[in-house]
């Protein structure tokens, strides 16, 4: 995929539901890695045990939409878009990604407070140093 005029990045946080089975990150990364290709999405997932937090890169119609279908994923608690917005400077993520990051990396997105960096930049420091699988 080649970043364009066009291109879109959504960044959210969302939780686990409370007593969700962290085992449902497997089925979610499985169905993403056929999907999204597919819709012309690429991006990274993150999680932390607890939350979810994940950037989203393709067409805004494509982006979009499926944030429509995650903010009603039964799986999804708390779903927070943190930026949203148009980019022309290349993906981040060319393929789709998911990776396991430490309870405490995602704190700095999960939080009002105002930040030095923007969403996306503490999203692609975490995503560094994510066990990428």
């Amino acid at each position: 995929m080649i970043a364009t005029a066009t291109s879109f990045q959504l960044l959210y946080i969302s939780r686990l539901v409370p007593a969700g089975d962290f085992r449902v990150v497997r089925k979610i990364v499985e169905v993403a890695r056929r999907m999204n290709p597919a819709r012309g999405i690429s991006g990274a997932l993150l999680f932390d045990g607890e939350r979810f937090c994940q950037l989203l890169e393709g067409s805004e119609i494509s982006v979009r939409g499926l944030m429509g279908r995650i903010e009603i994923d039964p799986r999804h608690a708390n779903v927070r878009v943190l930026q949203a917005g148009a980019f022309g400077d290349g993906l981040m993520s060319p393929r789709w990604a998911s990776g396991y990051c430490d309870v405490h990396d995602l704190d700095g997105l999960d939080t009002t407070a105002a930040a030095v960096l923007s969403p996306i930049h503490q999203f692609s420091v975490v995503l560094n140093r994510a066990d990428i699988v």
